[in-house]
């Protein structure tokens, strides 16, 4: 009776988490998906695609790149606002700076992952989105939290950063503590 017990509570705790996050290998890979894939496996690794469940989780370099474009269009913005503040006195302009840099990034990921396009400007154009663990968009409130806490990825050398090679869902330390995941745009076809 004590094992029946156990067993309906853990399969009452697992019933909410989506089938594409579970049973997976150390590197990702689920074996059965990869060969009902049309694709060759050769292939998708060819072209930095990992292929588990439904969907493509967004490698280290094409989130790369996608932040490279954000980095730009924030800086290119952040510089128009800033002209508008310039001040004589170095440390005071060195601290608006950055606080204005925090609060507009802040806002722009806030804003732009919980939009209906789940994802900023490079993201989009990469084609990648930002979901939660169940496949849903993600909330302002959390878009918030995930980018003040990617700081903590790149602290230490960058290996939260470098998590997403190997975490077998192509997190960061940033998506875990968040509970979110970034894919490629569309489903895969199986």
């Amino acid at each position: 009776a004590f094992e029946m017990d156990t067993k309906e509570k853990t399969d009452e705790v697992f019933h909410e988490i989506p089938e594409f996050y579970t049973e997976k290998n150390l590197f990702g890979l689920d074996v059965s998906n990869l060969k009902k894939a049309k694709s060759s496996k050769f292939l998708n690794e060819l072209l930095d695609i990992k292929i588990i469940g439904d969907y493509q989780y967004a490698t280290l370099w094409i989130r790369i790149i996608a932040y490279l474009i954000d980095c730009l269009l924030i800086g290119i913005l952040a510089a128009l606002f800033l002209t508008m503040l310039v001040d004589t006195d170095i440390v005071a302009f060195s601290f608006v700076t950055s606080l204005v840099l925090l609060i507009l990034t802040t806002l722009y990921y806030g804003y732009t992952e919980s939009s209906e396009h789940q994802a900023t400007i490079g993201k989009r154009i990469v084609g990648i989105k930002v979901i939660d663990l169940h496949g849903q968009r993600i909330t302002f409130k959390k878009a918030c939290l995930r980018y003040i806490w990617m700081f903590l990825s790149f602290l230490p050398l960058g290996a939260g950063i470098f998590a997403i090679s190997w975490n077998k869902y192509g997190q960061a330390w940033h998506d875990i503590i968040t509970d979110c995941l970034i894919i490629k745009n569309r489903k895969s076809k199986n």
